[in-house]
């Protein structure tokens, strides 16, 4: 930790805008090149921006139910808080905290498999 004195609060807002600047910048210059970790072979790498425990948690689920669709042979992509099993988007409801297919538009509850 560092305190420093700044001459005036103009500077000390200056300076702080800067902080933040950076920190996105270098935030997403590693989001940008994360996609390099896939070159890794036998490793399961996953980068995620700034998110709560909470969010964690709910994207370890995902992730075991695409897995457990991916070794029955279905096609799966992983999104924020969303899954698509052959192309049926499928969303987490922070409420009941289950993963709803989404028909047209309107969430279908389907129960939640937890392994």
């Amino acid at each position: 930790m560092q305190i420093v004195a700044l001459e005036s609060y103009e500077v000390k807002r200056e300076v702080m805008k800067n902080k933040i600047k950076l920190r996105n910048i270098q935030g997403n210059k590693i989001m940008k090149n994360k996609i390099k970790l896939r070159n890794i072979q036998g490793n399961k790498i996953f980068i995620n921006n700034d998110q709560t425990k909470q969010e964690r948690e709910i994207d370890a689920q995902i992730r075991v139910r695409a897995g457990t669709e991916r070794s029955k042979g279905r096609r799966v992509r992983n999104g924020y808080q969303k899954l698509f099993i052959d192309e049926e988007e499928w969303k987490w409801n922070k409420v009941k905290g289950v993963l709803e297919m989404v028909e047209r538009g309107e969430p279908a509850l389907v129960n939640n498999a937890k392994n």
